[in-house]
């Protein structure tokens, strides 16, 4: 019990987290794009308004719709103690 209440009390700390799919300032013509990454085993991760949680290796996928024209990618990932890590990525949808 009290390594959990010092655990609640500890600062917040930043985790790993590395978007490895799409490339930043890449230029695609699907409007669907699977974003993929790691970042700590099992962690949630929210990219856009999708939810995923990561995989006992810390990767991650999903797949997200992109309008037409330019993109930001925004990835959050949280820990079970609190901890979290962001990132983002532009990419250009262009259908044409």
């Amino acid at each position: 019990a009290a390594l959990q209440a010092l655990r609640a009390f500890a600062e917040e700390n930043e985790i790993s987290l590395e978007i490895t799919s799409p490339e930043d300032g890449s230029v695609v013509s699907d409007p669907s794009v699977l974003v993929k990454g790691t970042t700590v085993a099992n962690a949630d991760v929210f990219v856009n308004d999708a939810e995923t949680k990561a995989d006992k290796d810390g990767n991650f996928k999903v797949n997200i719709d992109l309008e037409e024209g330019g993109n930001e990618i925004f990835v959050t990932a949280n820990d079970v103690d609190g901890n979290y890590a962001e990132g983002s990525v532009k990419i250009t949808l262009n259908t044409e």
